[in-house]
This record gives C-alpha cells, structure tokens and sequence, in this order.
C-alpha cells in the first residue's frame, strides 16, 4: 500500500492568530522558504509566532528537528531585518546568530558553533504535538503505556468490541475526550475515553460520580473498571472504579516514562489533553 503524508493547516497551532498569519509568514510566502532566518527576514514575522511554530514542529519539513528549531529561533534577535543576509538553518548547516558589541550594538551574523542538543524523545515528541496542536501524528500517548497496561489486564478499546465480553467486568483506560452530563440523564455522567485503536464510552451513575468527584472531574488519563454491556452495536462501560493516570502522562512530557519513580516533580503544565467537557 502507497504511503501518502497527512499535512496539518498552521490554524491548529495553538496561540497563533489566522490575520497575523495570513498578514506575514503565507504572504511573503511565494515559492517557500529555505531556512528559518529566509521565513523572518522576508514575512517580517515577529520571533513569538516563529518560536510558536518551532514548537509544534512546522520545521521538520526543512530537515530541522524541534529542538534544533527553537535553538534557532533564540538566535534570531538583534535586528536582522535591517540586512539583505540569507543565511541557511539546516540540519546539515551551522546555525547563524548575532554578535553584539560592547554596549548592546549589533555587529553581524556569525556561524554558531555546532551544539550537541539532546535527542528529542518520541514521547516528548508526541506530549508537545498536543501542547501545541492537540493531536499527534507521530504516535498517540496511550500506546507508550499499552505494554504496562496489558499486564494490568486492561483491554484497548478494540479488544472490548469482543461479544464474548458482554455482562463481564472489564478494565479500560485512556485519554478523556469528552464529559457531559445532559439535563434529561438524572446526574448521570457519560465519559468518552480514546485509546490508540478507539474510543470507549463510560456510564458513571450518580453514587459513583459522588465517590470520585475530583478523578471525574480532572483526569487527564483515565482508567475505568466496571460492567461491559452491550445492546447490538451500543457498547458502554458502567463505571464501578476511576482511577487518575494522568501523572504517566506528565512523566512521559519530561522523558521519564518507564522509568523507576522517584520524589522528583515532574514539571506541572508540560502536558494538556483538551477537552470538551460541560460546567
């Protein structure tokens, strides 16, 4: 089967304003830009909207990795609009910056000596993509944890399709997509969970809900242990148990994930699943 290349429209980078897009990087587009210093020197683009681009990995295109991008971008400031240089960013070129003088004066560009950054996980690969876009292309989160989760005997979200499964108690865990609470349910809450095969829709009745409000409520990562039913093509998991995962999530954001735990913090606010949930 012919492989094909899915693109994403810079709208979904997060914090990205379409006017002030439309105004700079795609009108002095053209026939494209060869490096990062060419995309600021010719749109005029300010360095928060190319660092947002960095950060979502639109340069990857260009043979620049994230990391090696955002390092670029930081080497931007100092005026380089006020001169005709093109210098090339690449992964196989040094990276350009600018010399200041003595009392904050602008000299010229420079060759940077090369840096050896720190190779960029797939996992933190994956954890920015949703910090900045909301999904992933790359891999999707729960699949670095199918290996644990199987052990723990939690099925994915296609496994529970399986009619054997009907009336059995089952274990399920992924991403929460969705909380909603329709005015006509008497308190119930339906959660859509989304691993890497699918979804799962979860039934939490009123008594349930009160036992574990704040996990309902916050969870990032959920895993739900309860019945499976199933009416024909309508399947559901009544909830019986929710635990919060959502700490796996922000370990596999800081490179850490699968690896022995300590007391260290893992940094707060690295990972943020988006969703659609009721008040």
């Amino acid at each position: 089967m012919p492989r094909c290349a899915v693109r994403l429209g810079l709208r979904l980078v997060s914090g990205l304003a379409e006017e002030a897009t439309k105004e700079t990087i795609l009108a002095a587009r053209g026939e494209g830009y060869d490096d990062i210093p060419s995309l600021w020197m010719r749109s005029g683009a300010p360095i928060s909207m190319i660092e947002r681009l960095a950060d979502a990995d639109a340069f990857r295109s260009m043979g620049i990795d994230r990391r090696a991008a955002l390092w670029a971008v930081k080497g931007l400031d100092g005026g380089a609009l006020h001169t005709k240089a093109k210098r090339a960013t690449s992964a196989k070129s040094p990276l350009t910056t600018w010399r200041s003088r003595a009392g904050g004066e602008t000299d010229d560009l420079f060759d940077e000596a090369r840096i050896a950054l720190p190779e960029t996980t797939l996992g933190e690969h994956v954890v920015h993509d949703y910090a900045a876009i909301g999904l992933s292309l790359k891999a999707h989160p729960v699949s670095f944890f199918r290996e644990d989760l199987a052990r723990q005997k939690i099925i994915t979200s296609a496994e529970h399709w399986d009619e054997r499964l009907k009336g059995r108690y089952v274990s399920v865990a992924g991403l929460v997509l969705v909380r909603q609470q329709p005015g006509t349910a008497k308190g119930v809450i339906f959660i859509t969970l989304e691993d890497e095969t699918g979804i799962i829709n979860i039934v939490v009745w009123p008594k349930v809900f009160a036992r574990n409000r704040r996990t309902v409520m916050t969870a990032q990562f959920l895993e739900v242990r309860g019945r499976l039913e199933r009416e024909g093509l309508v399947i559901h998991v009544i909830a019986d148990r929710l635990i919060d995962r959502s700490h796996e999530l922000r370990a596999l954001g800081d490179g850490t994930a699968g690896l022995p735990r300590t007391d260290r913090e893992v940094r707060e606010g690295s990972w943020k699943v988006k969703s659609r949930d009721f008040h």
